[in-house]
């Protein structure tokens, strides 16, 4: 009778160094510099592009190494060469220097993205200085600097303006900050005051409509791209000397500061932002498989205090109003049950800007502005019903399609990224709104005044009411004094 083999023996010392091997040859999607506070431009984790897959993909053209050479977005590649033609030619500017100048920043800019790149130096700097000269000549252009010629090619697609403006925020679709200043100041040009960030936002701002202050303010800042600069502007001053401090519930008092340094704490989470997605994947999954009755269990009992839609906060008297149009969308306030909200317009380009600064945020940021600011209108906005509400009191304008269609965004947005509201920069409006929900003082008088003082019908219907109880007080008043 055959023996039969053991599968179960293996030859351990053959196995060890071949894990030995993968071991000591290192990653390989991921870069040498995985683990460093260097690399700001990522791959979207795949989670969040399941759920809108179209607003992390360039629609026109290539910036940076992750999209490069896709054969779509080939016709602008040829109007990239239009501009550093011009570019060269208007300020004299050899090309040998710009090269020169990208060969020192090849290593140090190759470090900015999570994913190897594995472009040759010669095609890497190439791209560097194409795309670069692209991006500072159409911002020059568009800034009024520069006039655009009559063989432009985007003079006659000046349609295609916004899609450039959308593409240019993605997060995939990014180079370095710096090597855009770098080229930015190579080409002396006289009459030239301005800085790299005020034409850069100028030329978002025809799209993105930021605030004037927010832009007086924010035109001498810088980001790690471009995407994160336009994010940084959105991002309310004091909210940004917020992000300096110490997060609420990682460090608690001075002793366990000392022990646990706050650069400690961001590289921890730089180490693991490649790892974001397997917490994606959890929540995700978590989300669709727990019944509703059980989330809303866990949600009475968290102690991160939750706030209801509108529908709901309405029954406690809890309005939402449009804020100042010259605050930032994220400065949103809470007073006197009145929660005021500057007026957002969704449409195509915004939703694809707050998914890619989420995204950002997730792989990169430990203070999650634009993350937090989706959460509240997660919670504010459950049905059509709330959102037609919120359009009604000009805090939406709906430039997406229907009621429905903008409810479904949110809710799918805010099913695919990890909130911890507890270190967010509204968690004391989310905490104060909890408060004044839960006072059954607010809820009495919201439905007093939902039924007595609704419509003009029904408050003259009270106010006939009391005049006539008044009028019968009176009479039995007299009547009973005239007895005397």
């Amino acid at each position: 009778m055959e023996e039969e083999p053991n599968y179960h023996v293996i030859d351990t010392e053959r196995l060890a160094a071949s894990m030995y091997d993968k071991i000591n040859n290192g990653p390989i999607i991921l870069s040498k510099g995985a683990c460093r506070f260097s690399y700001s431009i990522f791959m979207v984790p795949q989670v969040l592009k399941d759920a809108n897959p179209e607003a992390y993909q360039p629609e026109v053209v290539s910036i940076g190494p992750y999209h490069h050479g896709h054969n779509r977005l080939k016709m602008i590649e040829e109007v990239k060469w239009h501009y550093l033609r011009s570019l060269l030619s208007r300020t004299k500017t050899s090309l040998e220097y710009l090269l020169k100048a990208m060969v020192s920043l090849e290593s140090k800019a190759r470090e900015c993205y999570s994913k190897t790149i594995t472009l040759s130096t010669r095609d890497f700097i190439e791209m560097m200085v194409l795309d670069g000269c692209f991006l500072i000549e159409l911002f020059r252009k568009v800034a009024g600097l520069v006039s655009f010629e009559e063989d432009d090619p985007l003079v006659t697609m000046a349609g295609i303006l916004p899609f450039l403006c959308s593409d240019f925020l993605l997060l995939e679709n990014q180079i370095p900050f710096f090597i855009l200043e770098r080229l930015f100041e190579l080409p002396e040009v006289l009459g030239e005051d301005l800085t790299l960030s005020s034409i850069a936002i100028k030329f978002f701002n025809n799209s993105m409509c930021m605030p004037k202050d927010i832009l007086d303010q924010k035109s001498s800042w810088v980001g790690n791209h471009l995407l994160d600069l336009v994010r940084t502007c959105f991002i309310p001053s004091d909210l940004n000397n917020e992000a300096m401090g110490t997060p609420r519930h990682v460090i608690k008092d001075d002793r366990v500061k000392s022990r646990c340094p706050w650069n400690h704490i961001n590289y921890l989470k730089v180490c693991i932002a490649p790892f974001t997605s397997c917490c994606l994947l959890v929540r995700k999954v978590r989300t669709r498989f727990i019944p509703s009755h059980k989330k809303e269990e866990a949600m009475d009992k968290s102690t991160t205090p939750m706030i209801h839609c509108v529908s709901k906060l309405q029954r406690a008297g809890i309005i939402v109003t449009p804020g100042n149009n010259n605050d930032s969308i994220l400065q949103v306030k809470f007073k006197h049950g009145i929660i005021q909200m500057p007026t957002i317009t969704m449409d195509v380009s915004m939703c694809s800007f707050l998914l890619n600064c989420v995204a950002f945020e997730e792989c990169y940021c430990y203070y999650k502005h634009f993350t937090t600011y989706l959460t509240l209108l997660d919670y504010l906005i459950k049905t059509p019903k709330d959102v037609e509400y919120l359009c009604d009191r000009n805090v939406i304008v709906n430039n997406l399609g229907t009621e429905e269609q903008v409810a479904s965004f949110i809710n799918n947005t805010g099913r695919e990224f990890v909130t911890h509201l507890d270190c967010g920069y509204l968690y004391d409006l989310f905490k104060e709104v909890h408060t004044y929900y839960g006072k059954r003082r607010h809820v009495h008088w919201a439905s007093f005044k939902s039924t007595y003082f609704d419509t003009p019908w029904s408050f003259i219907s009270v106010l006939a009411a009391f005049v006539l109880l008044v009028l019968t007080a009176m009479q039995t008043f007299f009547a009973a004094y005239q007895s005397f």
